[in-house]
Protein backbone atom coordinates (compact mmCIF):
# COMPACT_ATOMS: atom_id res chain seq x y z
CA UNK A 1 0.00 0.00 0.00
CA UNK A 2 1.14 3.50 -1.03
CA UNK A 3 0.37 6.17 1.07
CA UNK A 4 1.05 9.63 -0.59
CA UNK A 5 0.61 13.47 -0.57
CA UNK A 6 -1.05 14.13 -4.33
CA UNK A 7 -1.02 17.17 -6.27
CA UNK A 8 -4.05 18.24 -8.02
CA UNK A 9 -3.76 18.59 -11.29
CA UNK A 10 -7.38 19.36 -12.14
CA UNK A 11 -10.61 18.93 -10.38
CA UNK A 12 -13.55 19.86 -13.24
CA UNK A 13 -17.23 19.11 -13.76
CA UNK A 14 -18.41 16.98 -16.31
CA UNK A 15 -21.82 15.97 -15.91
CA UNK A 16 -24.60 17.82 -14.23
CA UNK A 17 -23.78 15.78 -11.22
CA UNK A 18 -20.08 14.32 -11.11
CA UNK A 19 -16.86 15.56 -11.34
CA UNK A 20 -13.60 14.19 -12.34
CA UNK A 21 -10.29 15.17 -10.06
CA UNK A 22 -7.25 14.60 -11.80
CA UNK A 23 -3.97 13.90 -9.35
CA UNK A 24 -0.62 14.05 -9.45
CA UNK A 25 0.62 10.95 -7.52
CA UNK A 26 3.48 9.26 -9.08
CA UNK A 27 4.40 6.74 -6.30
CA UNK A 28 0.63 5.30 -6.72
CA UNK A 29 1.19 4.98 -10.32
CA UNK A 30 3.83 3.06 -10.62
CA UNK A 31 2.85 1.06 -7.70
CA UNK A 32 0.00 0.18 -10.41
CA UNK A 33 -3.66 -1.17 -9.29
CA UNK A 34 -6.30 -3.44 -10.54
CA UNK A 35 -9.27 -2.21 -11.89
CA UNK A 36 -12.17 -2.13 -9.32
CA UNK A 37 -9.60 -1.32 -6.79
CA UNK A 38 -9.95 1.84 -4.56
CA UNK A 39 -7.99 4.38 -2.90
CA UNK A 40 -8.98 6.36 0.29
CA UNK A 41 -8.76 10.26 0.17
CA UNK A 42 -8.81 12.49 2.96
CA UNK A 43 -11.57 15.11 2.17
CA UNK A 44 -10.58 17.61 5.15
CA UNK A 45 -8.23 19.88 6.11
CA UNK A 46 -5.10 18.34 7.20
CA UNK A 47 -5.25 20.06 10.29
CA UNK A 48 -8.57 18.37 10.95
CA UNK A 49 -8.00 15.40 12.50
CA UNK A 50 -11.85 14.60 12.90
CA UNK A 51 -12.77 14.04 9.34
CA UNK A 52 -12.80 10.03 7.71
CA UNK A 53 -10.86 9.37 4.70
CA UNK A 54 -13.37 8.48 1.90
CA UNK A 55 -13.31 5.34 -0.58
CA UNK A 56 -12.98 6.17 -4.47
CA UNK A 57 -12.32 3.89 -7.42
CA UNK A 58 -10.14 4.51 -9.65
CA UNK A 59 -11.56 5.99 -12.88
CA UNK A 60 -8.50 6.21 -15.16
CA UNK A 61 -4.70 7.18 -15.14
CA UNK A 62 -2.23 8.73 -17.43
CA UNK A 63 1.33 8.40 -16.34
CA UNK A 64 1.79 9.75 -13.12
CA UNK A 65 -1.54 10.77 -12.99
CA UNK A 66 -4.73 9.75 -11.53
CA UNK A 67 -8.31 10.28 -12.05
CA UNK A 68 -10.92 9.82 -9.57
CA UNK A 69 -15.07 10.48 -10.38
CA UNK A 70 -17.21 11.36 -7.74
CA UNK A 71 -20.38 13.02 -6.73
CA UNK A 72 -20.89 15.45 -4.42
CA UNK A 73 -23.87 13.69 -1.63
CA UNK A 74 -21.70 15.11 1.92
CA UNK A 75 -19.55 16.82 3.55
CA UNK A 76 -16.80 15.66 2.60
CA UNK A 77 -16.98 15.60 -0.98
CA UNK A 78 -18.13 18.99 -1.11
CA UNK A 79 -15.06 19.84 0.36
CA UNK A 80 -13.12 18.00 -2.54
CA UNK A 81 -14.66 19.70 -4.88
CA UNK A 82 -13.69 22.67 -3.57
CA UNK A 83 -9.99 21.69 -4.72
CA UNK A 84 -7.97 23.41 -7.17
CA UNK A 85 -4.88 22.75 -9.26
CA UNK A 86 -1.95 22.68 -7.04
CA UNK A 87 -3.07 21.60 -3.75
CA UNK A 88 -2.51 18.37 -1.95
CA UNK A 89 -4.78 15.58 -0.99
CA UNK A 90 -3.53 12.84 0.87
CA UNK A 91 -4.44 9.33 -0.17
CA UNK A 92 -3.63 5.30 0.62
CA UNK A 93 -4.09 2.61 -1.88
CA UNK A 94 -4.48 0.39 -3.73
CA UNK A 95 -6.94 -1.41 -1.31
CA UNK A 96 -9.47 -4.36 -2.13
CA UNK A 97 -9.68 -6.85 -4.46
CA UNK A 98 -10.72 -5.70 -8.09
CA UNK A 99 -12.44 -7.20 -11.14
CA UNK A 100 -10.92 -10.81 -11.93
CA UNK A 101 -10.25 -10.01 -15.90
CA UNK A 102 -10.41 -13.34 -18.11
CA UNK A 103 -6.40 -15.25 -19.72
CA UNK A 104 -8.25 -15.74 -22.72
CA UNK A 105 -10.30 -13.51 -25.36
CA UNK A 106 -13.43 -12.98 -23.93
CA UNK A 107 -16.26 -10.75 -24.65
CA UNK A 108 -17.18 -8.69 -21.48
CA UNK A 109 -19.99 -6.66 -20.53
CA UNK A 110 -19.12 -3.97 -18.66
CA UNK A 111 -22.64 -1.95 -16.62
CA UNK A 112 -22.49 1.06 -15.14
CA UNK A 113 -25.47 2.66 -13.02
CA UNK A 114 -25.09 5.89 -12.25
CA UNK A 115 -21.71 7.46 -10.81
CA UNK A 116 -21.33 3.11 -11.13
CA UNK A 117 -19.63 4.13 -14.34
CA UNK A 118 -17.06 5.32 -12.21
CA UNK A 119 -14.14 2.07 -12.53
CA UNK A 120 -15.48 1.48 -16.03
CA UNK A 121 -13.04 3.06 -18.39
CA UNK A 122 -10.18 2.08 -16.48
CA UNK A 123 -11.75 -1.61 -16.90
CA UNK A 124 -12.56 -1.39 -20.59
CA UNK A 125 -9.12 0.23 -20.92
CA UNK A 126 -6.99 -2.31 -19.29
CA UNK A 127 -9.03 -5.33 -21.05
CA UNK A 128 -8.85 -4.11 -24.26
CA UNK A 129 -5.06 -4.45 -23.68
CA UNK A 130 -5.52 -8.14 -22.86
CA UNK A 131 -7.03 -8.46 -26.13
CA UNK A 132 -11.01 -8.71 -25.01
CA UNK A 133 -13.92 -7.24 -26.77
CA UNK A 134 -15.63 -4.64 -24.74
CA UNK A 135 -19.64 -3.49 -24.77
CA UNK A 136 -20.60 -0.86 -21.48
CA UNK A 137 -24.26 0.19 -21.31
CA UNK A 138 -24.44 3.35 -19.30
CA UNK A 139 -27.71 4.14 -17.32
CA UNK A 140 -28.10 7.61 -15.99
CA UNK A 141 -31.48 9.61 -15.22
CA UNK A 142 -30.98 11.89 -18.03
CA UNK A 143 -28.40 12.79 -20.68
CA UNK A 144 -26.50 15.40 -18.56
CA UNK A 145 -25.77 12.93 -16.20
CA UNK A 146 -23.80 10.46 -18.51
CA UNK A 147 -20.24 10.18 -19.14
CA UNK A 148 -19.22 11.88 -22.10
CA UNK A 149 -18.39 9.58 -25.03
CA UNK A 150 -14.28 11.02 -25.16
CA UNK A 151 -13.40 8.92 -22.10
CA UNK A 152 -14.11 5.60 -23.51
CA UNK A 153 -11.49 3.91 -26.34
CA UNK A 154 -12.18 4.15 -29.59
CA UNK A 155 -12.36 0.12 -29.75
CA UNK A 156 -15.32 0.14 -26.77
CA UNK A 157 -19.15 -0.22 -28.23
CA UNK A 158 -21.07 1.58 -26.05
CA UNK A 159 -25.09 1.77 -25.01
CA UNK A 160 -26.71 4.69 -23.11
CA UNK A 161 -30.18 4.25 -21.45
CA UNK A 162 -31.56 7.20 -19.92
CA UNK A 163 -34.94 7.09 -17.51
CA UNK A 164 -36.77 9.80 -19.29
CA UNK A 165 -35.59 8.74 -22.62
CA UNK A 166 -33.56 12.11 -23.71
CA UNK A 167 -30.66 9.85 -24.96
CA UNK A 168 -30.39 6.30 -25.88
CA UNK A 169 -32.60 3.55 -24.93
CA UNK A 170 -35.73 4.94 -22.34
CA UNK A 171 -35.43 3.34 -18.64
CA UNK A 172 -33.69 1.89 -16.08
CA UNK A 173 -30.43 -0.07 -17.88
CA UNK A 174 -31.74 -3.46 -16.28
CA UNK A 175 -34.91 -3.63 -18.65
CA UNK A 176 -32.44 -3.79 -21.59
CA UNK A 177 -30.62 -6.83 -20.97
CA UNK A 178 -31.99 -9.86 -22.41
CA UNK A 179 -29.88 -9.76 -25.43
CA UNK A 180 -26.33 -8.21 -24.11
CA UNK A 181 -26.57 -10.97 -21.23
CA UNK A 182 -26.80 -13.83 -23.57
CA UNK A 183 -23.85 -13.03 -25.99
CA UNK A 184 -21.32 -12.08 -22.96
CA UNK A 185 -18.68 -13.96 -21.81
CA UNK A 186 -18.55 -12.14 -18.80
CA UNK A 187 -20.12 -9.62 -17.14
CA UNK A 188 -19.14 -6.91 -14.34
CA UNK A 189 -21.08 -4.60 -12.95
CA UNK A 190 -21.17 -1.28 -10.46
CA UNK A 191 -24.22 0.91 -9.68
CA UNK A 192 -27.15 1.08 -7.46
CA UNK A 193 -28.55 -2.47 -5.01
CA UNK A 194 -31.90 -2.33 -7.27
CA UNK A 195 -29.35 -2.92 -10.02
CA UNK A 196 -27.56 -5.86 -8.56
CA UNK A 197 -31.03 -7.32 -7.85
CA UNK A 198 -32.30 -7.21 -11.17
CA UNK A 199 -29.52 -7.78 -12.62
CA UNK A 200 -29.73 -11.39 -10.65
CA UNK A 201 -33.43 -11.79 -11.85
CA UNK A 202 -32.19 -11.64 -15.40
CA UNK A 203 -29.72 -14.17 -15.16
CA UNK A 204 -31.13 -16.60 -13.00
CA UNK A 205 -33.59 -17.01 -16.27
CA UNK A 206 -31.54 -17.47 -19.15
CA UNK A 207 -29.42 -20.60 -18.24
CA UNK A 208 -26.24 -19.43 -18.74
CA UNK A 209 -24.61 -20.04 -15.32
CA UNK A 210 -22.78 -16.92 -15.68
CA UNK A 211 -20.72 -15.27 -12.48
CA UNK A 212 -21.00 -11.95 -12.94
CA UNK A 213 -18.85 -9.86 -10.87
CA UNK A 214 -20.13 -6.80 -9.14
CA UNK A 215 -18.47 -3.67 -7.05
CA UNK A 216 -20.49 -3.27 -3.33
CA UNK A 217 -20.42 0.11 -1.72
CA UNK A 218 -20.48 0.60 2.18
CA UNK A 219 -19.40 2.53 4.09
CA UNK A 220 -15.58 2.73 4.91
CA UNK A 221 -13.79 4.87 7.13
CA UNK A 222 -11.07 2.73 7.36
CA UNK A 223 -10.55 1.07 4.04
CA UNK A 224 -8.31 -2.00 4.88
CA UNK A 225 -10.51 -3.70 7.92
CA UNK A 226 -10.06 -2.42 10.84
CA UNK A 227 -13.62 -1.17 11.66
CA UNK A 228 -15.79 -3.70 10.72
CA UNK A 229 -18.23 -0.88 9.38
CA UNK A 230 -18.31 -2.18 5.81
CA UNK A 231 -19.82 -5.74 6.74
CA UNK A 232 -22.04 -7.33 4.61
CA UNK A 233 -24.07 -10.27 4.07
CA UNK A 234 -23.06 -13.31 1.87
CA UNK A 235 -23.87 -17.02 1.30
CA UNK A 236 -20.38 -17.46 3.18
CA UNK A 237 -21.06 -15.76 5.98
CA UNK A 238 -20.32 -11.83 6.58
CA UNK A 239 -17.70 -10.37 4.57
CA UNK A 240 -16.03 -6.90 4.30
CA UNK A 241 -16.37 -4.94 1.83
CA UNK A 242 -13.24 -3.20 2.07
CA UNK A 243 -10.85 -6.60 2.43
CA UNK A 244 -13.24 -9.62 1.26
CA UNK A 245 -14.32 -7.08 -2.31
CA UNK A 246 -15.63 -4.95 -3.06
CA UNK A 247 -15.89 -6.94 -6.20
CA UNK A 248 -17.58 -10.05 -5.08
CA UNK A 249 -19.58 -12.35 -7.61
CA UNK A 250 -23.46 -11.11 -7.97
CA UNK A 251 -24.94 -14.51 -6.52
CA UNK A 252 -22.15 -14.64 -3.45
CA UNK A 253 -24.78 -11.79 -2.64
CA UNK A 254 -28.06 -11.49 -4.44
Amino acid sequence: MIIEKAIVVSNESITTTSFVLWLEAPKLAKHGYKPGQFAMLKCSDSSDQTGFSRAFSFHMKDGDRIAFLYSVVGKGTDWLSSKTKGEQIELYGPLGKGYRIPTSNSRLLLLGGGIGIAPMPEMASTSLAKGHQITVIMGASTKTELLPNSYWPSEVEYLTVTEDGSHGLSGVLTEHLEQPVNWASNIYACGPEAMFFALAKTLRGNNRRQQPEILMEAPMPCGWGLCYSCAIPTRHGIKLCCKDGPSFKLFEVY
